[in-house]
């Protein structure tokens, strides 16, 4: 798992004996007190990891779910449409993006619903084919 943290979140991390996979351990206010931060800051961090829990999806995505699309756990997409959130996506971002983004929302969308699937990204591209393919985009 990685974390974008600044040199002083690290520093304040290693003092308090924290390694970055129990970050997900702590509640956002003792986050906020171990790396002397904002509670935006605490819970992007916890939102970056929790992602990352998911098999497959790494900072990248996990960047795309928190930053952009503005989710901070894993259960707040349990009843998002991974197609919809792919042309929100889109939209936001103000480009085309790569097929597979939709595929690596579909996973988490999944992941979201059926918590100990194994099932990694790549695993969700014909049906993103099959869906776009009567669906278009």
């Amino acid at each position: 798992m990685k974390l974008p943290l600044s040199e002083s979140e690290r520093s304040y991390l290693r003092k308090k004996r924290v390694r970055i996979s129990q970050i997900l351990t702590k509640s956002t206010e003792e986050l906020k007190i171990i790396l002397n931060c904002t509670t935006e800051r605490a819970n992007e961090l916890k939102g970056l990891l929790d992602f990352q829990q998911i098999p497959s999806i790494g900072l990248g995505a996990s960047k795309m779910m928190v930053q952009v699309l503005g989710f901070y756990s894993v259960n707040d997409v349990r009843h998002e449409n991974p197609a919809e959130l792919f042309d929100r996506y889109e939209e936001l971002v103000g480009c085309r993006v790569d097929p597979c983004v939709e595929d690596q929302l579909r996973c988490i969308v999944f992941h979201a619903n059926e918590l100990n699937s194994v099932l990694v990204w790549s695993d969700f591209t014909d049906e993103r084919k099959a869906y776009r393919n009567t669906q278009g985009y």
